[in-house]
């Protein structure tokens, strides 16, 4: 049975602290929180759902570049948020995208490519469940919930549920 190896990349071999992108003024910018070693792990979490096998320094650069900015976009106000949904929330992004370059791939089964939209399609129903629970969370829910209790109608009654808007006669 051959054992799988983490293959080292420049990504791994970050310093203990993260680089702070121009414009951001603080750790708690990108994770939600003051603590330098917090952000730093969440970053490299990040940062390491990004497919940049077959890319040069460079480009690897620029995807650490765009974890950073992708961190700082969410505005977490937590740690919570930081984590559980901002970080979470980039990773659930790239491993759709990553599923959707690869069923685009010439020559593969059609049995193949249906999974991986499949999947691709899961990752964006979860996706599009966090940003529901990060608006929850922050208070920005769009159900509303209306309760009616003790309504009767009778032999002969009428009676209207909804909104009720009188205009004034002319």
């Amino acid at each position: 049975m051959s054992r799988l190896k983490h293959k080292e990349t420049s990504l791994d071999k970050k310093p203990h602290t993260v680089t702070l992108p121009k414009g951001t003024k603080s750790h708690r910018e990108l994770s939600g929180s003051p603590e330098a070693d917090f952000t730093h792990v969440l970053v490299l979490q990040t940062v390491q759902t990004f497919w940049v096998s077959p890319f040069g320094e460079e480009e690897k650069g620029r995807h650490y570049q765009a974890g950073l900015a992708a961190l700082r976009g969410f505005q977490p106000r937590d740690e919570l948020e930081g984590m559980l949904l901002a970080a979470q929330m980039i990773g659930l992004h790239n491993a759709a995208m990553e599923c959707m370059r690869r069923a685009m791939v010439a020559d593969q089964p059609l049995e193949c490519q249906s999974h991986l939209l499949a999947q691709a399609n899961k990752l964006t129903r979860s996706y599009t469940l966090m940003m529901e629970s990060l608006n929850r969370y922050r208070g920005k829910a769009t159900e509303q919930k209306v309760t009616v209790e003790h309504v009767h109608v009778h032999d002969g009654g009428q009676a209207i549920v909804g909104a009720i808007h009188h205009q004034a006669m002319p």
